[in-house]
């Protein structure tokens, strides 16, 4: 779900990885794979926090954190891939 969503933006924008010296890939790589990633993530784990036998296991702050600091890493990824820092 979320990654082909990420993908056809993709597409649509011309976001892909340019071929130099130092990639190995052949052929054309979408970038902003790590928001796909970390979209399937944040419904992971929204879906487990609802199920009744992991609901206590997901409830505490620290997931929480977990996905803040997931959606930190994943929005300076997604920085790093549009503008190259």
């Amino acid at each position: 779900m979320c990654i082909r969503s990420v993908l056809r933006y993709c597409r649509r924008h011309r976001t892909f990885d340019t071929f130099d010296a130092r990639k190995l890939h052949t052929r054309l790589v979408p970038r902003l794979g790590g928001v796909a990633l970390f979209g399937g993530f944040v419904v992971t784990i929204e879906v487990a926090k609802r199920l009744p036998s992991l609901s206590q296991t997901f409830a505490g702050s620290e997931v929480n954190g977990v996905m803040l600091a997931g959606f930190l890493l994943c929005l300076l990824g997604a920085l790093d891939d549009r503008f190259e820092l």
